[in-house]
């Protein structure tokens, strides 16, 4: 990794030197990608319909989930047979995304 250890490195591999930094006081937003996904799964309540709607696989909205939990550090959806259900953080999450981003 030219010389470069990882922990020097991201969480998504980039060098920290080359990312935007952060104003004090602010956190770093989740790619506007990654709630888009969320908040297909949110409304349809199933990751194979989010995925039938984002034309991508049942497997990558549910990976796009789970790397969106982990950065986030919630658990934002109740994984049931069949079904998603929201948890509290989810519904809160959702609610922003969709009076901040308009979806």
């Amino acid at each position: 990794m030219n010389g470069r250890t990882d922990a020097l490195l991201s969480p998504t591999g980039e060098p920290e030197a080359t990312r935007a930094p952060v104003p004090a006081g602010r956190t770093r937003l989740p790619a506007l990608d990654a709630l888009r996904f969320f908040d297909a799964a949110a409304r349809h309540a199933s990751f194979t319909k989010a995925a039938q709607e984002l034309f991508v696989t049942q497997a990558a909205v549910s990976h796009r989930v789970q790397a969106l939990e982990a950065e986030l550090r919630v658990v934002l959806f109740r994984r049931l047979t069949r079904r998603l259900e929201l948890t509290s953080e989810g519904e809160r999450l959702v609610r922003l995304v969709r009076e901040r981003v308009g979806t």
